[in-house]
């Protein structure tokens, strides 16, 4: 009972440390043989850069922590993704083609003092609808291809907004275009033209992006946590929210988008992803009104099961029926899930190619 009370106390200020406060008592004088594996996944789920940067104090507590070579290896990465992305879209805005970078793109530039802090998978484009072909076809000129993504289900790409991954001529990076901010149902009200609209241009390196405002920072990131059911996959996004909410000067019209996703039928997923930031220990100054109001019955059990894996690091992979308990339960209005079965069961007569029409 002892060890156990001790690793929560250690867990929940590992999170408050993420989400801006100081490092407490616990963490000071922490058992590293609960600190190690925790901060292990943690890099895992996102990077040995971004796990160093976010724990900075138990890194002086703890400094072997991780070697120098690994986060060496780490910015090496980041670094070589991040040179990519520029390489890429230097050409794309000289071809005069508007696009607005979406999601790790965007937030490693606006929430991170140091963007290589950040690392990258694919980086995520939205264009106008009526852009794609043009877009394609320059990319390919270059030596761009699709690729099937890993894991494409019998009904293939249902996604409304995205596409496979447009890999480049090395194989190491890939843009990934949106045609919608985020899939069904965020794109009933955040429309991309609302993104362009409110898009801001920010430097990065030599060239200027394009960068979605900041509450559209939030929102999308917290809607793709959603989307991912708040798994693994989730916590890049989740620790970008914190971050940014964190940044001095930073004011989030929670107001506005909880409008914007009522009428545009994810309230659900927007309040979970409140619930979940408070839980983990976000200021209340930063977040919504009731955002520390607690879930009851059946999504109570399902809520402290997203919070209890969050609190580990997902020591646990969660199973696939776990997932979607969480999504029904906690995230997906009704009218969501039917939707998005109903595409699959038409992608199972005539499976979605996830191309676009060029």
């Amino acid at each position: 009972m002892g060890d156990a009370t001790e690793t929560l106390k250690i867990q929940t200020a590992l999170w408050r440390l993420i989400a801006g406060a100081s490092p407490s008592d616990a963490l000071h004088h922490a058992d590293r043989d609960i600190v190690v594996p925790l901060v292990q996944r943690l890099a895992k789920r996102t990077s040995i850069g971004l796990a160093s940067w976010v724990l900075a104090p138990l890194f002086e507590t703890f400094p072997d922590l991780v070697s120098e070579q690994s986060r060496a290896r780490s910015h090496q990465r980041h670094r070589f993704m991040q040179a990519s992305a520029v390489k890429w879209l230097g050409p794309i805005a000289d071809a005069g083609i508007d696009v607005v970078c979406l999601k790790g793109m965007a937030t490693k530039y606006c929430f991170y003092p140091d963007p290589l802090i950040r690392g990258l998978g694919d980086v995520d484009l939205l264009v106008h609808a009526d852009d794609v072909p043009g877009l394609v076809k320059h990319l390919r000129s270059a030596g761009f291809r699709f690729k099937r993504s890993r894991g494409t289900p019998r009904w293939g790409l249902s996604s409304e907004a995205s596409f496979h991954p447009f890999v480049a001529p090395d194989g190491a990076f890939s843009f990934d275009l949106h045609i919608h901010p985020d899939d069904y149902p965020v794109f009933q009200s955040l429309t991309t033209q609302d993104v362009f609209a409110k898009s801001v241009d920010i430097a990065a390196g030599e060239i200027q992006i394009k960068v979605p405002s900041f509450d559209h920072l939030i929102l999308i990131a917290l809607t793709n946590a959603a989307r991912d059911k708040f798994g693994p996959l989730s916590v890049g996004a989740m620790i970008d929210v914190m971050v940014g909410l964190a940044r001095p000067g930073a004011n989030c019209d929670w107001g506005g988008l909880m409008a914007l996703a009522e009428s545009g039928g994810y309230a659900r997923a927007l309040t979970a992803g409140v619930h979940l930031l408070a839980a983990l220990g976000v200021p209340q100054g930063r977040l919504p009104d009731g955002a520390s109001h607690e879930y009851s019955g059946f999504q109570r059990v399902v809520f402290d099961g997203v919070v209890r894996d969050y609190l580990n690091m997902f020591e646990t992979e969660p199973s696939k029926n776990s997932l979607q308990v969480r999504d029904i339960g906690l995230i997906s209005a009704p009218s969501v899930v039917v939707h998005r079965n109903l595409r699959r069961i038409r992608g199972m007569i005539k499976p979605w190619s996830g191309l676009p029409k060029v």
